[in-house]
Order: structure tokens, then C-alpha cells, then sequence
């Protein structure tokens, strides 16, 4: 008899070939424990990892039909974080809100939105940890997680004001004075 190793997926689908003793004889040893050190198989460029065996006996002594062990195995997935550093205004959405699990490696992951908050400029996504880079506002997803930080700053706003004085400094007419606009912007009153 022959004791027999199957790597499967949660589906039952083959990923590598079986292990395979050779023929012994009822009641002498077997041992399959190499089979034990397949933590990961990559098929077609996706990682599975091993997920349970049953607690299979993988050394121990032939049984009249061999013995057979399933090895299951599940797609390995990663997760894109997202977070704020710096003071967040309030109103704004909580940055986990954004995050998501479950991303196969090499899908390609759209950014979230940036929030929008009224007074506050939002920075951008930048990424702080995993390989990934950010192309037209998205990026492959590498064989880790990857964390993305964006920042809030407050507008900060002013008005224009013009006095009409004579030489003396009195007033000549009322002063004109503009909307408020963003320190920096140009503005024509």
C-alpha cells in the first residue's frame, strides 16, 4: 500500500502533485512528513497558504487500503489601510472607513476618495508601507499589506480691504472690501 499526500484548494482543486510513498507493507512504517514543511504553494502567480490537514498522522505504520492525507490550502490575501496623521478636522470620514481586505496580490487597487472637508485641504494618499506605487490613482497590489497616509490643513482666509483717505488720512469715501479668499490666491477688488 501507498500513503498518499493531496494538495487541494478550499474547493477541492488540485494545486501541486500528490506525495507519493513507495509501496509498503501492510503494518511496517511510512512516513510523509516532508509533506508537512508545504506552508505556501504558488499556482499561476497566486500564493495559496496552508489552512488544515485534519491532523493527519504524516509517519506511522501502514494501513490495509495506505493511507491518503488532504492538505487544504487558501488563497493568500492582503489588506490596503488607510490613515490620517496631523489633526483631523471634524466631519471628516474615519480613515479605516477606506480600508480593505481580502486583495488578491497583483489586482489593481483603486485609491479611495479623498475626503472633502469644508475649510481643509486633504493632501493626498501617499504611500508609507508595502511596495506599491501609485500610477493615474491606483497601484498593483504587491504579496503584502500596504498603508496609505493622508493629511487635512486648514485654508487659511483673509479679505482685501481698500481705505480711500486724503492726505490727511480722512475718509473719503467707505472703504471697498473683498469676499474672503485663500491666503495666496490672487485677488482684484
Amino acid at each position: 500500500a501507498t500513503a498518499v499526500v493531496h494538495y487541494v484548494d478550499e474547493d477541492g482543486n488540485k494545486l501541486q502533485d500528490d506525495t507519493v510513498s513507495d509501496e509498503i507493507r501492510v503494518g511496517n512504517s511510512y512516513d510523509v512528513s516532508e509533506a508537512e514543511a508545504v506552508e505556501e504553494i504558488t499556482v499561476n502567480g497566486k500564493t495559496y497558504e496552508f489552512v488544515s490537514d485534519g491532523d493527519a498522522a504524516y509517519t506511522g505504520s501502514m494501513l490495509e487500503n495506505g493511507v491518503e492525507i488532504t492538505r487544504v490550502y487558501k488563497l493568500k490575501t492582503y489588506k490596503v489601510n488607510y490613515e490620517y496623521t496631523g489633526e483631523v478636522p471634524a466631519g471628516a470620514p474615519a480613515a479605516s472607513s477606506f480600508n480593505q481586505s481580502g486583495v488578491e496580490a497583483g489586482t489593481s487597487v483603486e485609491l479611495a476618495e479623498e475626503p472633502s472637508v469644508e475649510g481643509y485641504d486633504f493632501s493626498g494618499w501617499t504611500v508609507v508601507e508595502g511596495e506599491a506605487t501609485v500610477e493615474d490613482g491606483s497601484f498593483t497590489m504587491p504579496t503584502e499589506n500596504v498603508t496609505l497616509q493622508g493629511s487635512f490643513t486648514k485654508i487659511k482666509k483673509a479679505t482685501a480691504v481698500v481705505h480711500y483717505v486724503d492726505e490727511d488720512g480722512n475718509a473719503l469715501k467707505e472703504d471697498t472690501v473683498s469676499d474672503e479668499i485663500r491666503v495666496g490666491d490672487t485677488y482684484d477688488v
